[in-house]
């Protein structure tokens, strides 16, 4: 196993940090879902907190809708460095939440995105006329370029031949020399139009993964977000399987790409999914058997979660009666006014986000802040960094999610990151308890994804396929099936895997297992007919069993 050592320590220090590490708490949180956000009076936790208690939703909805945004909005801005190495780590984010309809997704999602999308309205308005000259200025330099290259072709094929037949008379009548028609072409190439000024960030809520560059090249984008509460349509009709984009963009590479009809379409700009879906959509993408999403590692990035549901538990106080001071009704009264001064709040993250935004049009590649741990946190990522390769062995907590727990120690920098956006200037290094915050959120996910994705053993898989075909039996509308059925028809082989799922079946209640004593020719006793039975609760029918008994005798006969 491979452990890292804060650079600058001594082998004596180094050491000596090892053998205090069993006095020390450990670093990480412990297995349960439990989290918690900044300080009261820092922006990051204040606007999730505001958020929730205004829209009634899952506060994990919240804080995935805070991380995405303010992921999308720090992204072409700050990098953070890995103690380790030292390599710059993007804040890009790929969060996934899943909730059914009516938890309120898109009120969570408007409250995040709102001034986002309306910078970026603005920002169409007033770019559109010189996006729409730069176009057709391109378009008429493209026509130009291919008749000037058409021309040298020609020119090129003229030389060729009169060299050839040393012929010197045709060369007056042609209208450019090859000299003349490349000396055209380059000036030309020095010409080609500037595509606009532009806000630089860009967001999709759908799109296929050819669309992607094409719609980054001409915006101009130095950074993309791919933000939406409805995710069905670039799940199903989008990105489907082809999630590679998504994992590039969230990895911060450069993306070399070129297609025949559509040139060079390569870019170098971060991604930042955050996707609302229901169950199904999402049982489809990432849980389904034949789901190809599940092989891509795209699940293992993402801050995924299924938080329970606040329906039923969102009930509202009426405003109290200014002139008695009483409440208006004899309802019980569960207040919904907070002690947080949730305008004030929404105000400061409008002025934060927008910020941001217009900072975009400031930033390049190569200005990116670089932010630090400092000294203790570093320690801290350390000793978190050892605790978890050290439960990636067997027995231990991530022995079967080592995907997911190998991308921890980058996943808490990447969260410690945007909190520290939210909360601090880009001059400020991350702090111990920045950093705490992040470990603790990460591992709320991370709970999640273990709750959603735990390994299934081979019998309840069986276990699941029986139920699956026993289902199709009874909406046949047969009460009583011959086990001779099953055995022939069924999804289990072979004969032993099915008795020991007809049995925790039977335990359960689920089915009832009658036994019909049989006889040969002669009237001895031989195995007796198994029949099981889809409804064991209900009235005993005497005609349905007297059919499934036939039925065994007919499949016997043939």
């Amino acid at each position: 196993m491979q452990t890292y050592t804060p650079s600058g320590l001594s082998v004596t220090q180094s050491l000596t940090m090892l053998f205090e590490k069993n006095q020390r708490p450990s670093a990480l949180p412990s297995t349960c879902a439990a989290y918690h956000l900044s300080p009261h009076g820092t922006l990051f936790a204040d606007i999730i907190q505001a958020t929730t208690e205004e829209s009634r939703a899952p506060q994990l909805l919240c804080i995935q809708a805070a991380l995405g945004v303010g992921a999308f909005a720090l992204q072409d801005k700050v990098v953070v460095e890995r103690p380790n190495d030292g390599k710059s780590i993007p804040v890009s984010l790929l969060v996934i939440g899943i909730a059914k309809s009516g938890e309120r997704k898109s009120s969570v999602m408007e409250a995040f995105m709102g001034p986002v999308t309306s910078f970026l309205a603005a920002q169409e308005d007033k770019h559109l006329q010189p996006r729409q000259r730069y176009l057709e200025e391109v378009e008429i330099w493209e026509k130009t370029r291919r008749r000037l290259v058409s021309a040298c072709a020609e020119a090129q094929a003229h030389s060729l031949v009169d060299s050839e037949k040393n012929c010197h008379a045709n060369k007056q009548k042609r209208p450019l020399t090859l000299q003349q028609a490349e000396k055209a072409l380059n000036l030309h190439l020095e010409r080609k139009p500037s595509p606009p000024a532009s806000a630089g960030v860009g967001v999709l809520s759908d799109a296929t993964p050819q669309a992607i560059p094409k719609f980054i090249k001409e915006r101009g984008l130095r950074s993309l977000g791919i933000i939406t509460p409805e995710g069905e349509e670039i799940l199903t009709n989008g990105i489907k399987h082809k999630s590679s984009i998504l994992n590039k963009g969230y990895s911060g590479e450069a993306t070399q790409r070129y297609r025949v009809g559509e040139g060079d379409q390569s870019y170098d700009v971060p991604i930042t999914t955050c996707i609302f879906v229901q169950p199904d959509v999402a049982h489809q993408a990432f849980g389904a058997p034949g789901a190809k999403m599940r092989g891509t590692g795209m699940n293992a990035r993402a801050l995924m979660a299924f938080p329970a549901s606040t329906q039923g538990f969102r009930a509202l106080s009426p405003p109290a009666d200014t002139s008695s001071g009483t409440i208006l009704s004899d309802m019980p009264s569960i207040s919904n006014r907070s002690s947080l001064d949730i305008p004030l709040i929404n105000r400061k993250y409008r002025r934060w986000i927008s910020k941001q935004l217009n900072r975009s049009r400031c930033y390049s590649e190569i200005k990116k802040v670089k932010l630090k741990l400092i000294r203790e946190a570093q320690v801290l990522w350390y000793q978190a960094y050892n605790e978890c390769e050290a439960e990636m062995r067997p027995g231990g907590r991530y022995e079967h999610f080592t995907d997911l727990a190998s991308k921890f120690p980058d996943q808490w920098l990447r969260v410690a990151g945007v909190i520290h956006g939210y909360n601090h200037e880009f001059s400020d290094d991350i702090s111990v308890d920045t950093l705490r915050v992040a470990f603790s959120i990460v591992n709320a996910f991370s709970v999640e994804f273990e709750r959603l994705f735990a390994p299934i053993k081979e019998e309840d898989k069986q276990l699941f396929t029986l139920e699956k075909y026993l289902r199709g039996k009874r909406q046949q509308q047969f009460r009583y099936l011959p086990k001779k059925v099953i055995t022939a028809n069924g999804p289990l082989r072979p004969v032993s895997r099915l008795d020991v799922a007809l049995h925790t079946l039977s335990q359960r209640g689920e089915i009832g297992v009658l036994t019909y004593p049989r006889y040969n020719q002669r009237g001895h006793a031989t195995r007796p007919i198994t029949i099981i039975d889809l409804y064991p609760h209900h009235r005993h029918d005497e005609w349905c069993l007297q059919q499934a008994i036939n039925m065994t005798y007919q499949l016997q006969s043939i």
